[in-house]
């Protein structure tokens, strides 16, 4: 196989492409399941979410590849995967359960 990928710009953008095709479908399927105004929200949401998890998939495949760092695969999904729980964790507290306030206490995790 040739090596596509001539500098670390193109796998920040093979990652952010694959974020927002994901997010994409993922949104479809909602809006089929849900109606269009789930769409909307999730459009505000979801879609930079995704975006952002790709982001920082693809920085880590670029630091591999092109730094020589040898990170594993595992620690490129580590961050993701806890953006996206955390994210998915504050939609699911119940308000009944105090959800507002864990929201806001959980406000900084999100931010870094």
């Amino acid at each position: 196989f040739k090596d596509r990928v001539v500098d670390c710009g193109g796998l920040v953008a093979y990652g952010l492409a694959a974020g927002a095709g994901f997010a994409t479908a993922e949104n479809l399927q909602y809006a089929l399941l849900n109606g269009v105004a789930v769409t909307y929200v999730r459009m505000y949401l979801s879609i930079p979410l995704h975006c952002c998890t790709g982001l920082i998939i693809g920085i880590h495949l670029g630091y591999r590849k092109f730094l020589g760092q040898h990170c594993f695969c595992l620690v490129a999904l580590i961050m993701p995967i806890f953006v996206h729980g955390t994210y998915d964790f504050l939609l699911m507290v119940p308000k009944s359960a105090g959800g507002l306030e864990y929201r806001v206490l959980l406000l900084p995790v999100i931010l870094m």
